[in-house]
């Protein structure tokens, strides 16, 4: 049983690691096709986007 478990999950781990991989080479591509019309890159989060996010901590 063990092993059958064990392949599972390195299989699964594989999966993962072949999706951020893919992810990885999309956002390059953009970023590519971006640089070569002159758009500005949009992934920079601005302070708005930040102080949005940020959760008020409780004493």
């Amino acid at each position: 049983m063990a092993r059958s478990s064990t392949s599972f999950q390195k299989r699964q781990k594989e999966l993962a690691r072949q999706d951020k991989q893919r992810a990885k080479a999309e956002k390059m591509q953009q970023r590519k096709v971006q640089k070569e019309h002159g758009e500005p890159e949009s992934d920079f989060a601005t302070v708005e986007d930040i102080v949005g996010e940020l959760e008020p901590l409780n004493p």
